[in-house]
Parts: structure tokens; C-alpha cells; sequence
């Protein structure tokens, strides 16, 4: 996951920020983007903030075992040159 540094380097837009649910999440919910977890931790024990459904990084935070804020997995690759 990334950090609320890193979403504001690497998705300078808010739009770019947006996380799209699944067709099966929209059949059940209604709602076509979803919040997703950062790793930085919230303002309270057991907190942890995240990106919203408007692609604006939370401040408020969020309870880590809140099931309704999905994941958006990151990695880093790194490449050799021939």
C-alpha cells in the first residue's frame, strides 16, 4: 500500500486517485468508486486514513477492520538495462 506521500507524488490528480469497484460492487452497493486504505496510520489507536471516493486523501480516519474501504496494491519494480 502506499502513503499519503506517495499518492500525492505518484497520482497528482484526483482523478488518477479514483478507485473503481467492481461490477458485482455496484449491483450490491450502488456506489461506482470506493475509498482504499493508505499505510499511514490514522489519528486515533487503530486508525488508519485513506484515499476517498472523491480521490482526496482523508484526513479523518478510519477504523483498520472497516470492511467497506478496499485495497489498491502497489509495488515497486525495478528494471535492469542490457
Amino acid at each position: 500500500m502506499l502513503s499519503s506521500d506517495e499518492v500525492r507524488r505518484y497520482y497528482e490528480s484526483k482523478w488518477i486517485r479514483l478507485g473503481r469497484t467492481t461490477f458485482y460492487s455496484q449491483y450490491k452497493s450502488g456506489q461506482i468508486f470506493s475509498y482504499w486504505w493508505l499505510r499511514d496510520p490514522g489519528r486515533g489507536m487503530d486508525t488508519v486514513l485513506c484515499v476517498d471516493d472523491d480521490g482526496e486523501i482523508d484526513n479523518h480516519s478510519y477504523y483498520a477492520d472497516n470492511c467497506m474501504v478496499g485495497v489498491r496494491p502497489a509495488m515497486w519494480m525495478r528494471f535492469k538495462e542490457n
